[in-house]
């Protein structure tokens, strides 16, 4: 990573910061998640990919692994995301898809969970790719759906309609009922849950 885009990351980085200073989150459902953690159950996060920049602005407290391309926008990706404090595996499924998988998998080992955008990286939108399955029956992980609306998003003209917060208004962040890697039909119900999920955090900020 070159030291601009390290620079740039950390000043960005502290923008993300003081903006989610002033965000009030609402967590429902993070008993299971907390749960896992006691139990020593590995388990990786999965998003839709145009709420992965709010759910990750409100998790800097808690340690996860992103996945990021090896692209030059990936780069700059990448120092912004560790001047978080988040992990960085490197890799999609077009380029570095098997150090990408192993870095994941050294993550669950390491007990840190990977947020996974499970319609990524390039949609369509809403569509489960089987990534996150993989990743999760070779670790012997469960998948947490995750979904995260803010009040007042402002909406991006990118093909995930990525959501980005506004100061001062609320988030609500919901954890599902977690999911087997390798239950049968394991893409349809990540997929009912985080539609589920997502009508109701879009419904809790109205």
């Amino acid at each position: 990573m070159r030291a601009r885009d390290r620079a740039l990351g950390g000043l960005v980085g502290l923008g993300v910061r003081l903006l989610y200073a002033t965000i009030p989150v609402r967590r429902l459902g993070r008993w299971r998640v907390d749960r896992l953690r006691a139990d020593g159950v590995p388990f990786v996060y999965a998003v839709w990919h145009g709420q992965q920049l709010l759910l990750l602005g409100s998790h800097l407290r808690e340690p996860c692994t992103v996945l990021v391309s090896r692209s030059r926008d990936g780069g700059r990706l990448t120092g912004l995301l560790r001047a978080l404090g988040l992990r960085v595996a490197r890799g999609s499924s077009s380029r570095g898809a098997v150090s990408g998988a192993r870095a994941l998998l050294r993550s669950l080992n390491d007990g840190v969970p990977p947020v996974l955008a499970v319609d990524g990286p390039r949609g369509p939108a809403g569509t489960v790719a089987p990534g996150a399955a993989r990743i999760a029956a070779k670790g012997q992980a469960l998948i947490v759906p995750v979904a995260t609306a803010a009040a007042g998003a402002v909406r991006l003209g990118s093909w995930d309609r990525a959501a980005l917060p506004l100061p001062g208004r609320r988030q609500v962040v919901l954890y599902g009922r977690p999911i087997r890697g390798d239950a049968d039909g394991v893409s349809e119900r990540v997929s009912t849950a985080l539609t589920a999920l997502t009508a109701r955090a879009e419904a809790l900020c109205r």
